[in-house]
């Protein structure tokens, strides 16, 4: 006859020990909990991000673009990013005190500081001064939240500039 040792635990009241099976059913139960709350917790964070800009500009002129965007109520805003194309041109972090900004040339250089950033919680304005044909091409708006999972959310709109030596 074989005797298997099974200790006791020392807080269990003399109750047998849970079964490895058990235990293993535990340990997945908890983690589909755990899943289902980060889907709802992403499914319930930014619900939506659009970009309106005027399809074609002329050269030398003054483009406006507008980042719409909504997030569930309790939820904060970690950076809203702006791509000319692939690569990032402007960066936005907004602070209790102070949004901290950040330019990238050579598309960010014609990025005019002063007129861009948040107008209101949901909106977002990007300023191109002097348009040129580099500033043509894809602007994504890229809006991330503030907590875990950073779920991130993005629209695009083409603009397209107008040269001055077109016959």
């Amino acid at each position: 006859m074989i005797v298997k040792y099974i200790p006791k635990c020392a807080n269990c009241n003399d109750q047998p020990p849970v079964s490895p099976m058990v235990m293993v059913m535990s340990a997945c139960v908890s983690k589909l909990w755990l899943l289902l709350l980060l889907q709802v917790m992403v499914l319930n964070s930014i619900k939506q991000v659009s970009v309106q800009a005027p399809g074609l500009v002329p050269s030398g002129s003054q483009v406006i673009l507008t980042c719409s965007y909504s997030v569930s109520p309790g939820e904060y805003i970690d950076s809203i990013k702006w791509y000319l194309n692939t690569s990032e041109i402007y960066r936005i972090v907004p602070g209790l005190n102070r949004d901290r900004v950040l330019t990238f040339p050579p598309g960010g250089s014609s990025v005019s500081l002063p007129q861009s950033g948040i107008l209101k919680p949901g909106t977002h304005r990007l300023v191109i001064n002097n348009a040129s044909r580099e500033s043509a091409g894809s602007y994504i708006c890229q809006v991330t939240e503030s907590r875990p999972p950073f779920s991130t959310e993005q629209a695009a709109v083409r603009l397209h500039v107008l040269g001055q030596d077109i016959f």
